[in-house]
């Protein structure tokens, strides 16, 4: 009996150091070409074991009143199985109402901001490239939205620098398109954290919340209304 507790104990700290050494990895693809759009996130966690993706497999504007219609996908890729399509129509009543949701999230929540940032300091982006294209039929216009472009990118980027460490120089550029009006743009972004990090930071949120009067009943009907 003695022997199999001692194995037991054993096969669990392996297991546990198994778990807090390895990484959660995203991967975040966005393409815009004309009019196709391309968005996934993929995860992977315990040394690949573990992958999914969140897939967006179409994008339809509809009208400004009725909104944009959104089709996603989640495949384990494990199987390279499909495991739900959903569909879902983002118009403004729907965006006022996850507004307000967020700000009750944040009203039940213990120094969020301040979890979030420690969350942010243990991410590590591995690589980051935003490579656009754009052009607006004239050279002078055509140049003045570029370094509009430029300048959205270089705050968003130390914006970035801020929160989180990159492992290695990010790759941005913007590229004129004098003689057509044409905008492309295409982002990859991988990024990783440690899952035994991760899974504290989840618990230190959920304790977190726990300290505000009526935080996860709030959370819970935050969810049944998303």
């Amino acid at each position: 009996m003695l022997i199999f507790w001692l194995f037991l104990a054993a096969a669990l700290i392996v297991v546990a150091v198994i778990v807090f050494s390895s990484h959660l990895t995203f991967k975040l693809y966005v393409s815009r070409v004309r009019e196709n759009d391309k968005i996934y996130i993929q995860l992977n966690a315990l040394f690949g074991m573990i992958r999914l993706k969140y897939e967006v497999s179409a994008l339809m504007f509809k009208s400004l009143e009725k909104g944009l219609k959104m089709k996603t996908s989640q495949i384990n890729e494990n199987k390279a199985t499909k495991m739900n399509d959903t569909e879902d129509l983002i118009n403004l009543d729907k965006i006022k109402q996850y507004y307000h949701n967020f700000k009750v999230f944040l009203s039940q929540i213990s120094n969020y901001w301040e979890w979030m940032k420690g969350t942010l300091s243990r991410v590590k982006i591995k690589r980051l490239e935003w490579s656009t294209h754009v052009g607006a039929g004239d050279a002078p216009e055509t140049a003045v939205l570029t370094g509009v472009v430029w300048s959205l990118k270089a705050s968003l980027l130390g914006y970035l620098q801020q929160y989180v460490r990159l492992q290695s120089e990010p790759k941005i550029n913007v590229q004129p398109q004098y003689n057509r009006t044409l905008f492309t743009t295409e982002v990859v972004c991988i990024a990783k954290i440690r899952l035994g990090y991760a899974i504290v930071a989840g618990l230190m949120l959920l304790i977190r919340m726990m300290k505000v009067k009526g935080g996860i009943k709030t959370w819970q009907t935050i969810l049944s209304k998303a």
